[in-house]
């Protein structure tokens, strides 16, 4: 009986610890939520194509004490008129 105890002990031992899932590579949308009794200024950039800061943007909004807001995915076309498909912006940093 005890080498079964033994056993047991040893395989619990090998499992490894738990890690944090890793965040995903690219965020299009996100909800910022104020805890706070206090509202503050939050702002989000979005980037456009790599290379091209024509497509870039930042959304400045504030947010109430207990609230949150919302930034949905946004949307552009590049290459207009002859663009046919449309890019979705990335959530690459958020200040507040």
């Amino acid at each position: 009986m005890s080498s079964e105890s033994t056993i047991i002990e040893s395989d619990q031992t090998l499992q490894p610890p738990f890690k944090m899932p890793r965040a995903p590579p690219h965020v299009y949308s996100c909800f910022v939520i104020n805890r706070t009794q206090h509202p503050v200024e939050c702002m989000v950039h979005y980037d456009g194509r790599p290379g091209e800061d024509k497509f870039n943007e930042d959304v400045h909004v504030t947010i109430p004490a207990n609230d949150e807001k919302f930034f949905p995915r946004r949307l552009f076309q590049p290459d207009l008129p002859d663009s046919y498909c449309k890019w979705v912006k990335i959530v690459t940093h958020i200040k507040v």
